[in-house]
């Protein structure tokens, strides 16, 4: 049996959109009869090496070995639960010292007290540079853009031991990468993990969905707007929007707001929901809707998973009108609208009445995680 060894600065359990995609992943290598191994830093309170939690927190059964590896570092994910956190220069700064400082002793740790494995994988560029510094075989899952990543890449690059995943068409081009390394790159969007669904599932007319984070870095995503455009054109008498997702403050803050509206029969807002309960709500659901704002990195490289969740559910897709959204696949079947604009969005929903054509997808499997992983094992391994 094969190893991964998936080395990566994230820390677990989480409700974040990357941490689900990297148990999806693991769960799937699992399956695929890779033996895995997971290490990651305990800068959290919330942290967990016990899998039984993270069984419990990310709804999977699949067995594999899990290391929380020390972290006494000044940039901690609890720094984040600031209300009035925002990611200034002192904090990225901050953050880049950390990550670097503990991918550095995280690589000398696992390559000195553990037999090498077959593969290592990675979202840290820091951990992919101290890697292809010493000739591992290493998976480098590109996911954002940034100048100190554009130089790590293409130092690690150097390596023939290096290969690059991006979730995005774009990436590929943003970092220019010299074509003579083309045999070590390849594009795999996210998907969806095919076990969470269920057969038959009745929809609910009308019902719109929202899945994911409603604030980052405590700004606002564009829910508000969605909210506040059902007083609009009287949406709230033909439509439901149900909100999967965000934390504790932030779904306060849409309740008020949703009360204030007097929209409380029209919009709810449940927080954060196991995987399961999440796919059934998306399910049961006739639109999904997909939101980001500009002036995020994730406006331009982003492949976000519930895409892939709503495309699965067959549903009617409406996103606000960024790079990222128009490069996922299939894309020419999504009404897009304007960002910031009231109008613009009702102008979609009106539109997607006038969609009738058949929303399910023969070949839907081809955008399953276990395709993806599967891909993966041929890239790498």
């Amino acid at each position: 049996m094969k190893k991964l060894f998936y080395l990566t600065y994230q820390t677990f359990p989480a409700n974040t959109a990357n941490t689900i995609q990297t148990i999806a992943n693991i769960k799937y290598f699992v399956r695929n009869s890779l033996e895995v191994k997971l290490f990651f830093p305990i800068r959290s309170n919330e942290s967990s090496s016990e899998i039984k939690n993270l069984k419990k927190f990310y709804d999977f059964n699949e067995e594999f070995e899990v290391y929380g590896l020390d972290h006494p570092l000044p940039f901690g994910k609890n720094s984040r639960k600031d209300p009035n956190f925002t990611l200034s220069k002192y904090n990225k700064l901050l953050f880049l010292y950390s990550h670097m400082i503990w991918s550095l002793k995280a690589v000398n740790y696992v390559l000195k007290n553990f037999d090498k494995p077959d593969i290592f994988f990675t979202r840290s560029d820091w951990v992919l540079f101290f890697l292809s510094l010493k000739k591992q075989n290493v998976i480098f899952e590109c996911h954002q853009y940034s100048k100190i990543r554009n130089i790590l890449i293409k130092l690690s690059l150097r390596s023939d031991n290096t290969k690059i995943i991006f979730v995005n068409n774009q990436l590929p081009n943003t970092f220019k990468i010299n074509k003579k390394n083309n045999d070590k790159l390849i594009v795999l969007h996210n998907g969806f993990e095919e076990d969470l669904f269920e057969k038959n599932v009745k929809k609910i007319k009308n019902q719109i969905v929202f899945s994911g984070n409603i604030s980052r870095f405590s700004k606002d995503r564009g829910v508000n707007l969605i909210i506040n455009s059902f007083q609009k054109n009287n949406l709230y008498i033909n439509y439901n929007l149900k909100i999967i997702g965000g934390e504790k403050k932030d779904v306060e803050k849409l309740d008020k707001l949703i009360k204030k509206l007097s929209m409380e029969k029209s919009i709810e807002t449940f927080g954060n929901l196991r995987r399961k309960e999440t796919i059934r709500h998306i399910q049961e659901s006739d639109i999904g809707l997909l939101i980001n704002s500009s002036d995020s990195d994730s406006s331009i490289h982003t492949s976000p998973l519930k895409y892939f969740e709503y495309l699965k559910s067959g549903l009617k897709i409406i996103a606000v009108d960024l790079p990222a959204h128009r490069a996922l696949p299939l894309s020419e079947n999504i009404i897009f609208y304007k960002e910031n604009n009231i109008d613009s969005f009702i102008s979609a929903i009106v539109k997607l009445e006038d969609q009738k054509k058949d929303r399910d997808i023969a070949d839907i499997n081809k955008y399953s995680v276990n395709t993806r992983v599967k891909r993966i094992i041929e890239f790498g391994l």
